[in-house]
């Protein structure tokens, strides 16, 4: 969740990604999954399930946090820009689904990292992927991504991840790097080790 001084705040586990909710496992050690699809328009869902603890909030004053700190937003950035489509407290579990324009929007309200634009746009923002080059094809060995083709591929699609979670993706996926382990064409997991010192890049079609 965002916190500034114009918005209220909640404790935010793992950054505050996508209106996370408040909570611990039996270990103290945060449960939480996001998965994310994105549309070819660039905006995204993403769906949280994670633990929840309610003797700090009851889930009517979660969802009111939520939709609190959602119009604040909004009136800056504008209507439906962050919508909040369901959430559901059972067993001790939060289930919220997100809605976001826009992954800037999504890097904004949460105040965690996201990029999706083009490989161009990525490079000229600092988010160079020469540690792709080399790397096979998803789904197809035989061929390798080289520093001609990433060249070429400067106006394709360019999703880049800063935290563990699976993706879902409209468009087909070409090339990813290391610490992103597709699926299928289409879906993938980011590992635990990405992070703002090592971001996870998948490049689309």
């Amino acid at each position: 969740m965002p916190a500034s001084s114009s918005r209220e705040k909640r404790p935010e586990p793992r950054g505050g990604r996508s209106g996370s909710t408040s909570g611990s496992s039996a270990d103290g050690e945060e449960s939480v999954h996001d998965a994310i699809h994105l549309r070819k328009d660039g905006s995204l869902t993403v769906t949280s399930d994670e633990s929840f603890d309610q003797d700090y909030y009851s889930e009517d004053e979660l969802s009111s946090l939520i939709d609190s700190s959602i119009a604040s937003y909004n009136e800056t950035a504008g209507k439906d820009s962050v919508i909040r489509k369901e959430l559901k407290v059972s067993a001790g579990k939060a289930h919220l689904v997100m809605e976001y324009a826009s992954a800037e929007d999504f890097a904004s309200f949460n105040e965690t990292p996201m990029y999706y634009g083009t490989v161009n746009g990525a490079s000229m923002s600092g988010l160079g992927m020469g540690d792709l080059i080399g790397k096979k094809r998803i789904r197809d060995d035989s061929k390798e991504l080289s520093s001609e083709e990433l060249g070429d591929l400067g106006d394709n699609p360019v999703i880049v991840l800063y935290y563990p979670c699976t993706i879902r993706t409209d468009r087909k996926m070409l090339y990813c790097s290391d610490n992103v382990t597709a699926e299928s064409k289409k879906s993938a997991v980011i590992a635990d080790t990405a992070s703002e010192n090592e971001p996870a890049f998948i490049i689309l079609k």
